[in-house]
Parts: C-alpha cells; structure tokens; sequence
C-alpha cells in the first residue's frame, strides 16, 4: 500500500512540474513540443486514473479547459481537456503558474529540501535587483516587485503573438519595483 502510495505521488508530482512547464512554455511563445495531438500509451487503468484526477482538478478550480503531460521513460500520457483542446494547444498561464511553483515549492519545504526564507538569488545568481527577495515573499506576494504586467498590456495587446522573453517580463516588473525584498505587509 505504501508503495503504491509513493507511486501516485511521484506521478503527481510529475503531472504538476509538466504542467507548470507546459504553461511557462505557453506564457512565453515558446515552442510546447514537438508532438501535435493527444498521446497516451499508458495502461488503461492508469489513463483513466489520470481523466479523473484532471476532471475532478478542473471541476475544483471552475477551469473547462487543461493540457495534461505526463512521460516516464517510453510511456506517455499527453491528453488535452475542453472543447477542441488538445496537446497542441497553447495556454498563456501566466496567472496560475504561481500557485503551481508555490505548491511545489512547499512540496520541497515539506520534505526539508528547501526553506521559504532562503534568497532566490541564492538559486538565481544571474538575476540582479532582487537580492533581498525570498521563496515565502514571492508565494505570499510581500516581495515587493510589481506586477510585471503594469505598463504591458497595451504592447499585448497591440502585439498578441509576440514572445515575451522571461527576463524582459522580469525586468519590467523591477523597474516598477520600489523595494525588492522590502515585504509589503
């Protein structure tokens, strides 16, 4: 039972990381994947775990539509919920990648990998103008960087299908920014 138990997590585990990468793809025009419809060579008891675990996700959340990606070693489960989705189709998940990261992130807190007070930068090294931020500021929403979408939504808008690089996103967020990792209460 026990192991069955650890199965069913790791797979959910890999479902939300594949997710969360499918929708971060998404977000920035990249491309998703090389595959263009549905794909499913797990077993039938499997996939069918899976249609209920998404139904049931989607039911929660008032979502109708998801992309669901699953792949351990040379099976697959690739399956797109909602009318005329498919693997193919692209989400721009900007908004629900969030709550995805943070829940992994307390994932990886909870098995003592990760503390939320650790500096991004520690993992970041690259990124300046956030060297104050933490894991718990960012899931919490104190970090203090604005939202990177003010000043951007007329350029989207004028400009629908145009990749917005993460660190271009980023950098706009910073230069509205008063004080990083000065917490917003």
């Amino acid at each position: 039972m026990f192991s069955k138990l650890k199965s069913v997590r790791k797979v959910a585990i890999l479902s939300v990381l594949t997710v969360a990468a499918l929708g971060l793809t998404a977000c920035t025009g990249g491309e998703a994947g090389t595959r263009d419809s549905d794909v499913n060579t797990v077993s039938a008891e499997v996939a069918t775990s899976f249609d209920e675990a998404v139904a049931n996700a989607l039911t929660l959340s008032g979502s109708t539509e998801a992309v669901v990606g699953v792949w351990n070693g040379d099976t697959a489960y690739v399956q797109g919920f909602g009318d005329g989705v498919d693997a193919a189709t692209r989400f721009r998940a900007a908004q629900s990648s969030q709550p995805v990261m943070c829940a992994l992130l307390l994932s990886l807190v909870e098995e003592g990998e990760l503390s939320l007070d650790r500096k991004i930068t520690k993992d970041l090294t690259r990124q300046s103008g956030v060297d104050e931020v933490t894991y718990r500021q960012l899931c919490d929403q104190t970090s203090g960087l604005a939202d990177f979408k003010k000043g951007l939504s007329d350029r989207v808008t004028n400009n629908p299908t145009r990749p917005w690089p993460e660190q271009e996103l980023i950098a706009y967020g910073l230069a509205e920014s008063p004080s990083p990792g000065q917490a917003k209460t």
